[in-house]
């Protein structure tokens, strides 16, 4: 993979909520070593303030939470920020087909685990 593949498109802030520390640790260090300015949390249940407080170009959101179900979560977004764009993540194919299933505009489905260009592409893909 050539350090071009990992150059961050125009959008630099980037709201990770995914569960499972480890992954959410893994990412955002990846994302940061791109140049994006990366916010985690944990439980979809701070997804409003957080986004309010960070003031995402894009969140990268996990489909399986603790607390909310993460197609709640998007709709909560999409009430506040109808135009903020979303990649959703999953390792369960189910739960991807159920989201693209009612999926709407600037949403992009990412199969876990994936690559760092395929985020790196999917997150370039929504924003533009």
């Amino acid at each position: 993979m050539t350090s071009d593949a990992l150059s961050p498109p125009s959008t630099r802030r980037v709201l990770l909520i995914e569960d499972e520390v480890s992954v959410a640790s893994a990412i955002s260090d990846l994302l940061t070593m791109c140049g994006f300015h990366v916010d985690v949390i944990h439980t979809g249940g701070n997804a409003e303030s957080a986004t309010e407080r960070f003031g995402p170009d894009v969140v990268v959101l996990d489909v399986h939470l603790p607390d909310i179900d993460g197609r709640e979560v998007f709709r909560r977004l999409r009430d506040r920020w109808p135009e903020l764009p979303i990649v959703f993540s999953s390792g369960h194919v189910q739960e991807l087909h159920e989201v693209a299933s009612g999926s709407a505009r600037r949403v992009i489905l990412l199969r876990k685990p994936y690559e760092a260009d395929a985020l790196i592409g999917a997150i370039e893909q929504v924003c533009a």
